[in-house]
């Protein structure tokens, strides 16, 4: 069965809130969405893992995140 988290933070926080999470270990897929519902980000955890190749895409969404006051996280584990 899976699990499903929901983390609210600003969004300033939301970079340090994926690390937190890739490094725990436990967690399959990321959401990050805007207040109102709007997908920002939709990967697997394996995805988030290869830094080199998403550090472009992490860069260009930690500047729209800090436009963002508030953003929500879903965390899918097993």
């Amino acid at each position: 069965m899976m699990n499903r988290d929901l983390i609210v933070c600003r969004g300033k926080d939301v970079i340090s809130q994926i690390k937190a999470i890739v490094k725990k270990g436990n967690a399959n897929r990321i959401i990050v969405r805007t207040s109102q519902g709007r997908v920002l980000l939709n990967l697997p955890i394996n995805m988030i893992a290869i830094g080199a190749f998403l550090s472009p895409m992490i860069a260009g969404l930690s500047v729209t995140l800090a436009l963002i006051k508030k953003c929500e996280l879903e965390v899918t584990s097993h």
